[in-house]
């Protein structure tokens, strides 16, 4: 299961670098400074944040998803 996800992990990192390694010239060429362009991405990424803990917020801990362990059938 940790292989699968890190796997997971790694595939999705993948083309996001893909897009900050290459993404930056042509919003340069555009004539976005670079203050602009990192300030746009700390924006999206405060946005995603607290999407993040809104839809958080509704799901149990996962503590409460673990199941007992069987000993209690006792």
């Amino acid at each position: 299961m940790s292989a699968s996800a890190a796997s997971g992990v790694i595939a999705c990192y993948q083309p996001r670098y893909g897009i900050a390694a290459f993404g930056v010239g042509p919003l340069r060429s555009a004539g976005f400074t670079l203050p602009q362009i990192y300030g746009a991405s700390a924006g999206v990424s405060v946005i995603l944040g607290l999407l993040t803990v809104v839809v958080a917020r509704g799901r149990p801990s996962p503590a409460a998803l673990r199941t007992r362990p069987a000993s209690h059938l006792k």
